[in-house]
């Protein structure tokens, strides 16, 4: 269920073989994403079940799964933005959104799509140089490479982007296939 009412964006009268690609496309980018994102929330209660487990039942508890725990928190937000954002679950302007024709609130979600697409590209190249700083760095406990969890970032970034720019063309699509909105 969308959060945000995005009926009329997504039923267009008339729907061409591009525009079929893309929803099949971005479907196909979603399931995968969904998957990764549900390893990483069971492996994060595992962890925590552990974390727990070891607190109340051993001597010495691990102190890698604090850690670990919390780079699974961030892995499974970062892979989960992008799904978020296709299903009009960010922070929204609904209001004005419901009071737009179809063919308007199309151009609004074109608009939409384009500035945050364009704030992905602009910080993408702070993501990078963010993501090699932890080349240099190693976890406290775990003892691996920081880079992995500052690619967070850069995971985040590239998701809006892909999923922005999937929603820019389907809006396109949908103003140019219905000549009546």
């Amino acid at each position: 269920m969308n959060v945000m009412n995005m009926s009329k964006v997504n039923q267009s009268g008339r729907s061409t073989t591009l525009l079929s690609l893309i929803i099949k496309f971005e479907n196909g980018v979603e399931k995968l994403l969904s998957l990764g994102a549900v390893i990483g929330i069971v492996s994060l209660c595992f962890v925590v079940m552990l974390q727990i487990f070891g607190r109340l039942f051993l001597d010495t508890p691990p102190v890698w799964t604090e850690e670990l725990a919390r780079y699974l928190f961030i892995g499974t937000v970062s892979i989960s933005v992008g799904i978020a954002y296709k299903r009009g679950e960010l922070v929204s302007v609904e209001l004005l959104y419901n009071v737009l024709s179809k063919r308007n609130a199309h151009i609004f979600t074109a608009a939409v799509s384009v500035i945050i697409f364009t704030f992905g590209w602009i910080l993408y190249p702070s993501a990078m140089q963010f993501m090699q700083i932890g080349e240099f760095q190693t976890s406290p406990t775990m003892f691996f490479p920081m880079n992995y969890v500052f690619a967070s970032t850069v995971v985040i970034l590239l998701n809006l982007m892909l999923f922005s720019a999937l929603s820019f063309l389907k809006s396109i699509l949908s103003i140019l296939n219905s000549g009546d909105a």
